[in-house]
């Protein structure tokens, strides 16, 4: 006994999957919208897209307990290394030219690079603004692009200092596009 199958007749797909394209790149902000239909990675845009640029930093700096200690502001810079990675100028004060790594991500935010320490040990942060008698300051926290206002990035940056004591200090900001 034998048992065949017939062939299906050939079904025609819808025509508006034709002319609809998506970014079909994982890094991509803007990653499987307007799917279903072709892909197309010309549409994509990245998340360093979001952040580069030259801005006007005002910060306010808090202390370990969170008691208002000054406020400054001074120009910013940030560069698209690539898709993530952000070089970001001029956080160490006035005309500083240290640069802080950073990697952004597809939900508008970017937060330093870990750093490694003596004998590849992780360290806790990212080492910034110069190399005083106890060494660089230690930089942790994150920026975030507003969704709402693509002209701002909120800016929360702890920054620890050891001089002969441990000092936190808390750089709480808004970095206005220029």
């Amino acid at each position: 006994m034998f048992v065949s199958c017939s062939k299906t007749a050939e079904t025609k797909t819808d025509g508006r999957l034709d002319s609809s394209k998506y970014c079909n790149d994982p890094q991509a902000v803007n990653y499987n919208v307007g799917f279903p239909g072709l892909p197309d990675n010309t549409l994509c845009f990245f998340p360093t897209q979001l952040f580069k640029g030259n801005y006007l930093f005002i910060d306010s700096v808090l202390d370990k307990d969170l008691k208002f200690k000054s406020a400054d502001s001074f120009n910013i810079q940030m560069i698209a290394l690539n898709n993530v990675r952000i070089a970001f100028v001029g956080f160490c004060g006035k005309g500083s030219t240290d640069t802080i790594y950073l990697t952004a991500n597809k939900y508008y935010k970017a937060v330093p690079d870990s750093t490694n320490g003596p004998y590849d040990t992780k360290l806790n942060g990212y080492l910034v603004c110069g190399d005083g008698q106890y060494g660089p300051d230690t930089l942790t926290g994150y920026m975030q692009k507003y969704n709402t206002d693509s002209n701002k990035v909120l800016i929360r940056f702890n920054v620890n200092k050891v001089d002969t004591t441990l000092k936190t200090n808390y750089h709480y900001g808004t970095a206005i596009k220029r």
